[in-house]
């Protein structure tokens, strides 16, 4: 998922650094967005080719066939609010504090991580059922602390409407984001003297550059995964409702990286051997840092970005009656699979179809995120129009945005009738 935070990336040049050894070079933010952005088309085509999704119909005849199916229903289109104007929040029925928050996805979701109107008050004024948001406002690299600056407590409180709206904390499973206090933390502590660099440890988790330009971090690892269960405690402590787990895919970046993504062992810890142990060892990460999360706030939520094949990657590990263990202790462990780019103007029929037997049949709701920039059809809600149709026909929770910036909300859509019972 693409994340692009003026405010955590600032103007000013960072490390991101290529291997454990080389910790100063920097690179500008701009080459950092467009290697992120490169990275989510990356990931989007790595779906693609993996569910083995033939186009066989035109743009053009594509585009036909969506105007067609539009016509047959007239949209009466208006322009989106601003998430700033007080009208906003009467684009859709707002819950109150008696409503249930299990009955969220009545009123669909939303997704920001940043914006001029990233503000604890926007956010609780907005009406949607669900909220996916960055915990941190201003990351560590820019802050005047040299330390994350996070929602407090009490705003996230007040985003959560005192608990009527489940809000989720976002957390990147694989890779190194350096706006975090982790990653800070650790290049001071290599810097000041009299840890010198070369003796300390290489850093286990820290990775190489991907193809598509991502910092990649070694998930498998256990420090990673140390640092991680401390982002989990850290979000459930501002009182998070649970967690959303991006970059769930990158254990296929892995395994299809070859010789590029391979670096000295001395540095990095050694990777699983192949697809089928990567995917193993994401689905392990997700279900430990649930289970933690679970542990720590009963009636947690726990989704994922991505992985639609996770799965079937793995191959089959059959119990005794012949269940897939390995899959059900995944699936047995989130709540929620979110997928970008599904369902909008050429759908992923197959990737439609996985979702639909390996997740919503096993009760775990099935959310999706499309691009109205991604869709030569104007008005954008005639988009919109299109995409909730197709998730009530799929029974998937949908939402449209106009670009992957997410710096800002868009109006809920709703798939009616249509609530997994977990």
């Amino acid at each position: 998922m693409v994340r692009q935070n003026p405010q955590i990336h600032s103007t000013a040049t960072f490390g991101a650094p290529r291997y454990a050894w080389d910790l100063t070079r920097p690179n500008t933010i701009s080459e950092t967005l467009w290697r992120r952005a490169a990275g989510y088309l990356r990931s989007a085509c790595a779906v693609l080719i993996r569910a083995a999704f033939v186009l066989t119909v035109s743009p053009w005849a594509a585009a036909t066939d969506m105007s067609e199916t539009l016509d047959q229903k007239p949209v009466a289109c208006a322009s989106y609010p601003s998430q700033a104007d007080a009208s906003f929040s009467q684009t859709h029925e707002n819950a109150s504090v008696a409503d249930s928050a299990a009955d969220w996805s009545a009123r669909g979701f939303g997704v920001q991580y940043w914006g001029e109107a990233y503000t604890a008050d926007s956010l609780a004024s907005s009406p949607h059922g669900l909220l996916i948001i960055e915990a941190t406002k201003v990351g560590a690299e820019t802050s005047s602390t040299g330390r994350e600056e996070l929602f407090s407590a009490d705003e996230i409180s007040k985003i959560r409407r005192g608990g009527a709206r489940p809000v989720l904390g976002y957390m990147n499973l694989a890779e190194i984001e350096t706006y975090r206090d982790y990653l800070a933390e650790t290049l001071s502590l290599r810097a000041e003297p009299p840890n010198a660099q070369e003796t300390v440890p290489p850093l286990s988790w820290y990775g190489p550059l991907s193809t598509g330009g991502e910092h990649l971090a070694a998930f498998w690892t256990p420090e990673w995964e140390e640092i991680l269960t401390k982002q989990t405690e850290r979000l459930l402590a501002l009182g998070f409702d649970g967690v959303f787990f991006d970059d769930v895919l990158q254990y296929y970046t892995w395994a299809a990286g070859g010789e590029s993504l391979k670096v000295e062992s001395a540095i990095l810890a050694e990777p699983p051997k192949d697809a089928v142990g990567f995917s193993r060892a994401m689905m392990g990460l997700v279900e430990r840092l649930a289970e933690h999360v679970k542990g720590l706030h009963q009636g947690a939520l726990v989704f994922v970005n991505n992985g639609v094949y996770i799965g079937r990657d793995a191959g089959p590990d059959r119990g005794d009656e012949g269940e897939d263990v390995t899959f059900d202790r995944y699936r047995g462990a989130i709540d929620g699979i979110v997928v970008e780019s599904a369902l909008g103007l050429t759908p992923q029929e197959e990737v439609i179809d996985v979702l639909r037997k390996d997740y919503l049949e096993h009760g775990i709701r099935v959310l999706t995120i499309d691009f109205a920039s991604r869709a030569s059809v104007s008005p954008p809600c005639r988009f919109r129009s299109l995409v909730a149709a197709r998730a009530n026909d799929a029974g998937f929770i949908p939402y449209v945005a106009d670009d992957e910036s997410f710096n800002r909300l868009y109006p809920p859509l709703t798939a009616e009738g249509l609530r997994p019972s977990r």
